[in-house]
């Protein structure tokens, strides 16, 4: 067993690399080769390749604020990876999400297929369960090896985080089918710990890859809906800007997205505004939810 599992990790590496390269596998000093040695070649593969991507979402908050969900962690097949920084607990928070960028070297990405692997990921996903506890987010873990997506959504995947203990369900579960008081049979309950050590794993290689550097986008998405003037005072009182751009905010009720030296003015702006920052276009207050498009992103369409 062990061996037929090293050699699904290899092909599953091999496949992967050639994916990116667009043909043979190519590391040393061969016809083709980089120079490097195994493991260390530069990944020259398309950066809208996405190898890993992780993404919660949903739950019981506004649809702006939705909006502005971004993955937690997305790793490229060239070794872009990018996560989100932290955040200070200030109130309004700011306006766009802090962002940093990683870059992995081909050894580190190579690793984070192998644990996918070492966890049956690359595969049909198992059954997940759906705890018995309502409005909470789900996580969509997507991953990109050799041509193939393979994708994992678990509704609440974090019980921990949210009071329940996952551990509770085991003393009235029998068997792997029988349900737990959490509402999750053993079988749900392992194949959740074991997506959970596989990101534990790969938030821990991109982690220790190195220092980060802030991300800086090619463009901007935006949902606009307009609101009725601020009538109370205060330090909560929200600051209202022109709208800097020649786009209709009234069109923008769904999703909009601009590119190049758009986005670099509407960046700019947002950058020093917060969450309750409002824009004014022709006598109209609107409220701007603003996400930064990913580098396997160009418009609204490629948000999901």
């Amino acid at each position: 067993m062990r061996a037929l599992r090293s050699a699904v990790v290899g092909v599953a590496l091999l496949a992967l690399a050639a994916c990116q390269t667009g043909g043979d596998v190519t590391n040393g000093d061969g016809p083709g080769g980089t120079g490097a040695p195994d493991g260390d070649a530069p990944r020259t593969g398309d950066p809208g390749a996405v190898v890993l991507e992780v993404f919660t979402s949903g739950g019981f908050v506004p649809i702006g604020y939705h909006f502005r969900f971004v993955p937690s962690l997305t790793v490229y097949g060239d070794g872009r990876a990018i996560v989100q920084g932290p955040v200070t607990l200030q109130y309004p928070g700011a306006a766009l999400p802090n962002l940093l960028e990683t870059r992995l070297s081909a050894g580190d990405v190579d690793a984070i297929v192998a644990a996918a692997a070492d966890a049956g990921l690359l595969g049909p996903a198992p059954e997940y369960g759906t705890p018995a506890i309502a409005d909470f987010p789900t996580t969509t873990v997507t991953l990109g090896v050799g041509g193939e997506t393979y994708v994992h959504a678990v509704y609440a995947l974090d019980l921990g985080a949210y009071g329940m203990d996952v551990d509770e369900g085991s003393a009235d579960a029998g068997s792997g089918d029988d349900v737990g008081i959490d509402g999750l049979t053993p079988r749900e309950r392992e194949a959740r710990r074991v997506l959970a050590g596989f990101l534990a794993r790969a938030t821990a290689i991109v982690d220790g890859a190195g220092e980060p550097t802030p991300f800086v986008p090619d463009g901007v998405a935006y949902l606009a809906l307009p609101t009725q003037p601020w009538e109370g005072g205060g330090e909560l009182a929200p600051e209202v800007l022109p709208w800097p751009l020649g786009t209709s905010l009234a069109d923008a009720a769904e999703c909009a997205a601009v590119t190049g030296e758009d986005a670099a003015t509407l960046l700019g702006v947002l950058r020093g505004a917060n969450e309750l920052t409002r824009f004014e276009q022709g006598g109209v207050e609107y409220e701007v939810f603003a996400r930064p498009l990913l580098p396997h992103q160009s418009g609204c369409a490629d948000l999901g």
